[in-house]
């Protein structure tokens, strides 16, 4: 595998925000929306060579025109695994990586989007977590000959139980942004302090 092809962006966008009763990525986030903010650590990454946004069907996101497109999850109500998979079945084939993130968390640093390509491309693992405060967060990168895995994934909990299986094949780097463990669930976290 040529590990300096640039790979591919998805952003998990398409959940029901259940526990806060309203759209919480259309909610302000420092002045914009907090989708908006969740996507330009994809958006800022120069190792991408697509960025997908995955939906529910027929939702509108307020996001900014740029370089990412959407794909439509038609069994969002499942589970976060359904959206992971069709972000995976719609990227480029043959895609180097996949860099996961969230639509629910918008204070991650830029920066830590090109710490986990350059952590991946520098060695032999298959995934790259960022840990902060000895706590993995997001967003990951795994690789791309991981596709057939990730499509057979299935319930809530995404990518998880498959980076636990292969504990040997991931890569932890730390960092120093609190962003990667912060996600907006409650209407409470909008008016904790702020992470950055």
């Amino acid at each position: 595998m040529d590990r300096s092809r640039p790979g591919t962006g998805i952003l998990l966008a398409a959940g029901h925000a259940v526990r806060m009763g309203q759209d919480k990525l259309a909610l302000d986030w420092e002045g914009e929306p907090i989708v908006a903010r969740a996507l330009s650590v994809l958006s800022t990454c120069p190792h991408l060579a697509e960025i997908l946004v995955v939906i529910r069907p027929g939702a509108r996101l307020p996001l900014p025109p740029g370089r990412w497109r959407p794909v439509e999850n038609p069994d969002a109500h499942t589970g976060m695994a359904s959206s992971l998979r069709a972000g995976v079945a719609a990227a480029a084939p043959g895609a180097p990586f996949y860099l996961l993130a969230l639509g629910d968390m918008p204070a991650v640093h830029s920066g830590v989007a090109d710490a986990l390509v350059a952590a991946w491309r520098a060695g032999e693992v298959e995934a790259v977590v960022p840990v902060h405060d000895g706590r993995r967060g997001h967003p990951v990168l795994l690789s791309g000959t991981w596709r057939d895995d990730l499509m057979h994934l299935g319930g809530d909990r995404g990518a998880r139980d498959l980076l636990l299986a292969r504990q040997d094949r991931v890569l932890e780097v730390p960092v120093d942004d609190p962003g990667v463990l912060f996600d907006v669930d409650r209407a409470e976290d909008l008016a904790r302090d702020r992470v950055r």
